[in-house]
């Protein structure tokens, strides 16, 4: 017998994310290898809300190939699928640029290892196919004494 009987998990309704900004220290960020020759980009941030420390871990996905001068050169001559033009836009453009120019670097070779500790004002939004989570949609340089707002 089951106390849980009379409801099926998909009449509940998932408790809907609600997105947010904040300024975080980056921790150590991990890579690893994932489905179609992407590398997944783990980076947590750890922040203050109302008293109590938080870590949103941002994740976005990369390709080598993107990381090259001539792959941009392909993007700017119209030379790539426009869903993977896109993607570059939003990974490389938006959010690897993002990283590094929010937490402070600005030139040189882009190295994860350097961001480690580093502050940065980050931005979230709630994930299309599934309201319940976050992803990441932003970094940017923080402006002095800024704090978590949801």
């Amino acid at each position: 017998m089951t106390v849980l009987g009379q409801i099926k998990i998909e009449d509940i309704e998932p408790k809907a994310a609600r997105a947010f900004k904040a300024v975080g220290k980056i921790g150590t960020i991990e890579t690893r290898e994932v489905n179609g020759g992407y590398t997944q980009v783990a980076v947590p941030l750890t922040y203050d809300l109302g008293g109590s420390n938080r870590t949103f871990v941002a994740r976005f996905n990369l390709k080598q190939e993107w990381l090259t001068p001539q792959y941009k050169a392909k993007v700017r001559s119209g030379n790539v699928p426009e869903n993977e033009a896109t993607q570059y836009q939003i990974n490389v453009e938006g959010l690897l640029r993002g990283l590094f120019t929010g937490a402070g670097v600005s030139a040189g070779t882009m190295d994860f290892a350097q961001l480690s500790g580093k502050t940065i004002g980050f931005g979230t939004r709630t994930r299309k196919n599934d309201p319940s989570r976050l992803d990441i949609a932003s970094f940017f340089t923080p402006r002095a004494n800024a704090t978590a707002r949801h």
